[in-house]
């Protein structure tokens, strides 16, 4: 599965035409965000962009790619604004609480029975961990 943030990248080289000015409303370096648009074309095994001495331009494949990044992000955003509807309307949000909290939890009682290693990568999950 493509990565959404080398997908969010690729998008905001297109806008700007530089992968400093992506990396910059990134927040990281040019040196970071090259890298990541470096991995997204060697997972895909095409290039996205056209490297020129102070610019890029997308390629064919590179703005078929931002095309449905564009509607990626945007059903992203309409699910999560879906999701934070149904929440403040059944009631079941809790805007204190994340969402990992109160998976952990609910779950909490099922995880009693289990041998201690397998309790201890839910706790880990749970934290961020991996």
């Amino acid at each position: 599965m493509l990565n959404t943030r080398r997908l969010s990248l690729l998008r905001d080289i297109d806008r700007t035409g530089t992968i400093a000015g992506a990396a910059q409303l990134a927040g990281c370096t040019p040196s970071a965000a090259s890298q990541q648009i470096s991995a997204l074309e060697q997972e895909l095994g095409i290039n996205l962009l056209e490297r020129y001495s102070r610019s890029v331009r997308l390629t064919e494949a590179g703005r078929v790619l931002v095309e449905h990044a564009h509607r990626v992000f945007a059903e992203l955003d309409a699910a999560e604004t879906a999701v934070r509807a149904v929440s403040g309307l059944r009631g079941g949000g809790n805007p204190g609480r994340s969402v990992q909290q109160r998976c952990h939890r609910s779950c909490r009682p099922r995880l009693d029975g289990l041998p201690a290693a397998v309790q201890g990568r839910a706790h880990d999950v749970h934290r961020g961990g991996t």
